[in-house]
């Protein structure tokens, strides 16, 4: 079992009831009393299930270790602009690192983001094979979960709103 950073635990809730989680050994909901337990190292709070395209990525380990080398370059190939990574996470760092903290990377992958964001972040992906990629290259705190059943208490995370400079609305 990996432990969680001490600045993590008081940000979690169920992700079935958000009610507060209690953890040691696993993750106990003092509301419901759903179990979470811990699996390769990540707290799981996916409540057991795996998406039918997940399983894919999660067994064949080459698409978490190339991801990275596709990732430093879609940006720019999905826009049809020239915005390489670098300038991509400058961006991030620029808009979000002056709003404070903690942040919330959903489907965070292999983590890329932490370089703008730093270790006030908590990534949350589906996939171990993709975490564990992560931990490797960039070790932080990660836990397995779903975006739509967040398994964070309301108000958990800084950095919102935020308006990108040029913009007037606090919406990206």
């Amino acid at each position: 079992m990996v432990s969680l950073p001490p600045w993590l635990l008081p940000l979690l809730a169920c992700p079935r009831c958000q009610g507060p989680l209690e953890v040691g050994g696993e993750a106990r909901c003092l509301g419901c009393g759903a179990r979470y337990p811990f699996r390769g190292g990540f707290l799981d709070l996916r409540a057991g299930r795996e998406r039918p395209h997940l399983w894919l990525a999660n067994r064949l380990p080459p698409i978490p270790l190339l991801y990275d080398a596709w990732r430093r370059r879609s940006t720019g190939l999905l826009s049809g602009k020239k915005l390489s990574h670098a300038e991509e996470l400058a961006r991030l760092r620029e808009w979000l690192l002056p709003t404070g903290g903690p942040f919330l990377d959903v489907g965070t992958g292999t983590g890329v983001y932490w370089e703008a964001l730093g270790n006030g972040a908590v990534g949350l992906d589906p996939s171990p094979a993709f975490l564990r990629v992560a931990r490797r290259r960039r070790p932080g705190a990660y836990l397995l979960g779903h975006g739509e059943h967040l398994p964070f208490r309301t108000g958990a995370f800084g950095g919102w709103p935020w308006a990108p400079p040029g913009t007037s609305s606090g919406t990206p």
